[in-house]
């Protein structure tokens, strides 16, 4: 609803302007932990939410500030118009008190601000902010300087870099709740969606706003427990979709992903006796196949270990399944375990349809199809 004061006082359209404002300061105070009062919003945002011009938006905003109301700057990468209202100066104008508004609001005149205006401003007026000129937002530099202070990742210090950029506009995301990659209607692209689905992560968690503090406490634990000895971008590990496991957030696996079970991540170390890998968000994938595969099968712990390890000795051998991954063990364990009980039993007959590996002569090993034994 719009204040009857504020339609009296500046007319219905440039009211429901500056309601608009309104309902983004109170949305954005109640999401952000560090909110200092700054917000954004774009024209065409505000052109679908209130269906008037960019001409009606100028000529309102530019009231506001003269009547001491609103604040705007630029700032953030790439530089986006921000707002910030005078809550005092508002609750006195609503109520007809008279406004002391000074000459310098400490914001940007609206015709200062490059690319929403005409090219034609005074000559006497002098941009705040140039076109070549990024203000990072201090919160958000925060935790990227965080992260280049953290083992095995890399201090990105320069906010005009690319990969500075890159990780900017994610953080800024995660903070106001917008998926990490997002389509037009600012929705989880197909992309996150099928990597959320892929490694079973929590739908809330895409849409999330985050905290300043839990943001950094997923990139510590990220860096002390999953990171391998090169270093790693921030980019890198809060969106990649070009690393050998296709479209992945190592920082949202790590958030999703309560604490394994000890006693599984010992299976995943005995699993690199199959696939050697120092990869940790390898391992914590393969510990946590196959703790769901013991919920699912709480009584055979004991016989699914005792099958596992024998398969680390014998995975090679002739008629023995072969597997990439602990969710292939998992989904071939009943093979395996046929071919395990086959070996202890050698006078049984062997079972139908078992694949199986041989090395070549270059130490290499090579697949042989499955086949049918007579019976």
């Amino acid at each position: 609803m719009i204040n009857k004061s504020l339609i009296q006082r500046l007319g219905l359209t440039n009211a429901a302007i500056l309601s608009n404002y309104v309902d983004k300061y109170r949305y954005w105070s109640n999401r952000i932990e560090d909110f200092n009062g700054w917000f954004f919003l774009t024209y065409e945002q505000q052109r679908q939410e209130l269906n008037t011009s960019d001409y009606s938006l100028r000529l309102a905003r530019k009231e506001f500030i003269d009547l001491g109301l609103l604040s705007t700057k630029r700032m953030g990468i790439p530089a986006k118009d921000y707002y910030q209202l005078n809550i005092e100066n508002l609750i006195n104008f609503i109520y007809s008190t008279p406004i002391q508004v000074s000459v310098d609001s400490g914001g940007q005149s609206p015709l200062d601000s490059e690319g929403l205006y005409n090219n034609t401003k005074p000559n006497n007026t002098k941009p705040l902010v140039s076109k070549d000129t990024y203000v990072p937002a201090e919160h958000i530099h925060d935790i990227i300087s965080f992260w280049g202070s953290l083992p095995n990742t890399i201090n990105h210090k320069d906010p005009k870099t690319k990969v500075y950029k890159q990780a900017y506009d994610i953080i800024e995301r995660l903070l106001m709740g917008q998926p990490i990659a997002a389509n037009k209607a600012n929705e989880p692209t197909k992309r996150l969606l099928t990597f959320a689905d892929k490694y079973s992560i929590n739908p809330d968690l895409l849409t999330k706003a985050w905290k300043r503090n839990e943001i950094k406490s997923i990139l510590k634990r990220l860096a002390k427990e999953y990171l391998p000895k090169e270093s790693k971008s921030l980019p890198n590990v809060l969106w990649n979709v070009f690393g050998a496991r296709g479209e992945f957030s190592a920082f949202l696996f790590v958030a999703d992903k309560k604490q394994v079970d000890p006693v599984f991540k010992e299976w995943a170390e005995e699993f690199t006796k199959i696939i050697p890998t120092n990869d940790p968000i390898k391992k914590e994938l393969w510990a946590k196949d196959f703790e769901i595969f013991v919920q699912d099968n709480p009584k055979l712990q004991q016989e699914i270990h005792s099958v596992l390890i024998w398969y680390t000795k014998h995975f090679n051998d002739k008629y023995v399944p072969s597997v990439d991954s602990a969710k292939e063990f998992t989904e071939e364990y009943h093979r395996i375990k046929k071919a395990m009980m086959r070996q202890q039993s050698p006078d049984d007959k062997k079972p139908n349809t078992i694949g199986h590996r041989d090395k070549n002569k270059d130490g290499s090993y090579r697949q042989f199809k499955e086949f049918d034994d007579e019976i």
